[in-house]
């Protein structure tokens, strides 16, 4: 982005610092999520220039697909909240109609003396985005998490916890591996790093490793009683695997308070008020995990399956249709696109969409002929017979018992989503909770044993109720 990029500016009464990349005014920091954070960085970086939509998107998200008329409209509206600025008079930035935006405000550099750990620090984070170039082959803005000290030990440790914490976001399994291995790294280097102790727990959460999940997060809380990256991964485990939903929304509101730039709390406190039935309020909480982070095609397609949960059929086919645009390939959305089209009666394209799924999942050119010979009112029961077929075939997933219930549910083998549903919640499967909410069981309502494995997942909580998104209130921890 130039010179402008490499020191703090200034305009109006707001200065925009860049280790770490922060919106300050009157010396408070300015709340405002880190990709419309450098979509201010990037227009500031050029002031009285256009900065056409395709600058954007390559900055922003570099070899992503994007919808820019949702993803780089929503950054742009949260800038322009921060700055407290209107689009119809703008102060700061200004729209060109079909090309792009222009920042307007007069800005000048801010000449300071900078602090010499500040500046080993800029230096260390240009090798570790050196670093990242050479690992992923992509553009990234790095941003610092934690101040540090003046040892070498604490120089590999946030070294290797940015790198942890790129990999952690690729969501797949291969990267998230590498990543627990950059935060153990950084552990080594300096035990009492509390952020990588909690995304160390995540990592081990999400590679299927609950108890492993719970000592780190517990190691990091007793280094940091509030950290909020432990607090959220602790409520996933209480959620997820203890089903002790009120403890799991205690841990969710400390992580709010502590820091409330978190999406994965609000994501948890969706799913919780989900369960209890409150579709509205869950479908809130996601907008909220959303807007922390409006380029996550993963967050953008779970809000679809919450909207399809809630039975917003509607809702659920446009959010996930911008979930596509974000990440074309994605499997999830495009199965709650099939699922909400097929509840509404529009059958116009799923042959279509159909095929691709199947494609992607190794099927054979007469399998999808012959998928394609079926009415379109059919096409989705074939489908779905096909996959249980394709899941039971050999012993790939004979441990994945909520991903069989659900397929077999699907499929309309009944007998056989009862046993695995059984066997998911004995094992305590992660998505089990989701049993009592997908439209997939609801040929299984009547059932005596469906019914008593749901009892299993319900908790005495479940009538609570509990405050909005917008005022959350503080969690005491004893």
């Amino acid at each position: 982005m130039g010179d402008w990029s490499e020191r703090p500016v200034a305009f109006d009464a707001f200065e925009l610092q860049t280790a770490p990349l922060r919106l300050m005014r009157g010396g408070a920091e300015i709340q405002i999520s880190l990709q419309p954070l450098r979509l201010l960085a990037l227009l500031v970086s050029r002031p009285g220039e256009l900065v056409t939509h395709d600058e954007i998107i390559q900055a922003l998200w570099p070899q992503r697909t994007v919808n820019y008329e949702r993803s780089i409209h929503v950054c742009v509206r949260q800038v322009r909240k921060a700055l407290q600025d209107e689009a119809d008079s703008p102060r700061f930035v200004r729209t060109v109609p079909k090309q792009g935006y222009c920042f307007i405000a007069p800005v000048s550099k801010i000449e300071q003396q900078q602090d010499p750990r500040t500046f080993r620090w800029g230096a260390r984070l240009y090798q570790v985005a050196a670093t990242l170039l050479i690992v992923a082959g992509v553009s990234l803005t790095l941003v610092a998490t934690r101040p540090l000290g003046d040892t070498n030990h604490e120089s590999v440790a946030s070294d290797s916890y940015e790198l942890g914490l790129f990999m952690l976001r690729q969501n797949d399994r291969s990267s998230v591996e590498r990543s627990l291995t950059y935060f153990l790294d950084a552990i080594r280097n300096d035990p009492n790093f509390a952020d990588a102790h909690g995304r160390a727990s995540e990592a081990y959460w999400i590679l299927g490793d609950p108890e492993a999940a719970r000592g780190r997060a517990q190691l990091a809380l007793e280094i940091e009683r509030d950290n909020p990256v432990a607090l959220a991964s602790i409520g996933q485990i209480q959620l997820h695997h203890d089903h002790d939903w009120a403890a799991a929304e205690r841990s969710f509101r400390a992580a709010i308070a502590a820091r409330g730039q978190e999406s994965s709390p609000y994501q948890g406190l969706a799913t919780i008020s989900l369960l209890r039935g409150d579709g509205k309020r869950a479908i809130a909480f996601m907008h909220k995990a959303r807007d922390l982070d409006p380029a996550s095609a993963l967050l953008q397609g779970d809000l679809g399956w919450f909207y399809y949960f809630a039975r917003n059929d509607r809702q659920a086919l446009s959010a996930c249709a911008d979930a596509l645009n974000l990440q074309p390939t994605s499997r999830a959305p495009q199965i709650c696109i099939l699922r909400a089209a097929a509840a509404l009666g529009d059958y116009g394209k799923l042959h279509n969409q159909i095929a691709i799924l199947m494609t992607q999942e190794g099927a054979t050119p007469d399998e999808i002929k012959l998928m394609n010979t079926t009415a379109p009112e059919s096409a989705l029961q074939w489908y779905d017979r096909w996959r249980f077929a394709q899941l039971t075939a050999n012993g790939d997933y004979e441990d994945a018992f909520a991903l069989l219930a659900f397929a077999a549910a699907n499929a309309g083998e009944l007998e056989a989503a009862i046993d695995y549903v059984e066997r998911a919640i004995e094992k305590r499967d992660p998505m089990a909770l989701f049993f009592l909410v997908d439209r997939s069981f609801d040929e299984l309502q009547s059932s005596r044993r469906f019914q008593e494995s749901m009892s299993k997942l319900r908790n005495s909580s479940m009538t609570q109720r509990f405050g909005s998104p917008e005022k959350q209130p503080s969690a005491k921890r004893t």
